[in-house]
Parts: structure tokens; sequence; C-alpha cells
């Protein structure tokens, strides 16, 4: 039977050796994760609708709307022809991630600077819309993850918290 010493030499050291690669895994994003800061980057470059944003797409990525857009240079044109009318700006009130998937809850913007008919791209908020009116919603967007890029992106319904006024 051990000894309380011999608990004591060999055990801690084992215990603290576990406890500081618990803490090395979780300061550096699992092989493939997408970290923190990396989206906060393409959250920066998608709100300045760069289009460098799609660097952090897999070139066939499914963004999951009605149609569903079906390659990275299909959501960087729906987003250059929607900030025609309306900008839009997300602020990102949570994240997480690992190496398959990561999860955003957002605080969402939508400003029409133009307006908006009734068309495929009023479709997305479900009525044409007037210069001046503001959309402001909550929600959470998933992304999978492969190779560190986002292989689809899926939306749950949003929370409006203010019906463009």
């Amino acid at each position: 039977m051990a000894s309380r010493r011999d608990l004591l030499t060999y055990t801690l050291p084992g215990v603290a050796l576990a406890a500081l690669a618990t803490q090395a895994k979780a300061a550096c994003p699992p092989s493939g994760a997408v970290s923190r800061e990396q989206f906060d980057r393409y959250i920066l470059l998608y709100n300045a609708v760069d289009p460098a944003f799609t660097q952090f797409y897999h070139d066939d990525v499914v963004m999951e709307t009605v149609p569903p857009l079906t390659s990275a240079a299909a959501i960087r044109d729906f987003r250059n022809e929607l900030n025609n009318y309306i900008l839009e700006h997300i602020t990102v009130e949570h994240y997480v991630g690992d190496e398959t998937g990561s999860a955003a809850q957002f605080l969402g913007e939508f400003r029409c600077i133009r307006d908006l008919p009734i068309t495929a791209l009023s479709g997305l908020f479900g009525k044409g819309v007037k210069e001046g009116q503001v959309l402001r919603q909550r929600g959470i967007i998933l992304y999978g993850v492969k190779d560190g890029k986002f292989k689809w992106i899926r939306a749950a319904p949003p929370v409006i918290l203010q019906d463009w006024s």
C-alpha cells in the first residue's frame, strides 16, 4: 500500500501535468477548428463587404437559404447585391467552436439605404423595404467546418427585436 508521502510525491506532478495539458488544449483550437480570432476576422471582413471574407469558405460551401447559395462566389455575389439596398452589420454576442463546426449568436442590424422592391432579394425579408427603414434581430448561425473552412452555413429563425421601422 502506498504511503501518503508516496501519493503526494508521485501523484501531484501527474495531476499538475494533466491540468497543464488541459489548459494548453483549451488555448489552442483543435486542428481544423476555426478559432475565435479567425471568426472575428471573418465577421470584420463580412461587415465591411470585403470580398476577402470568402477565404473562410470552401469553394463549394452551401448557405442554406431559399434558394440555397452553393458556392463562395454565389455568397459573395449575393452579399454584394444586397449591399446595394441594405447595409448589414452583425455583432457576435457568443461564439463556440470545435474541429467539426462553429456556432454564433448574433445581433444583426439591416439598414435600408435604397428602396428594395419586392423581388427575389427582398424575399429574404418577406416584403419590399423602404429607404431609411431598419430591422434589428438576434439569431443563431451554425457553420459546418472542414479543414478549417466553412463547408455549410445554417441559420435558425431569428428573433425580431425591431421590425422594419
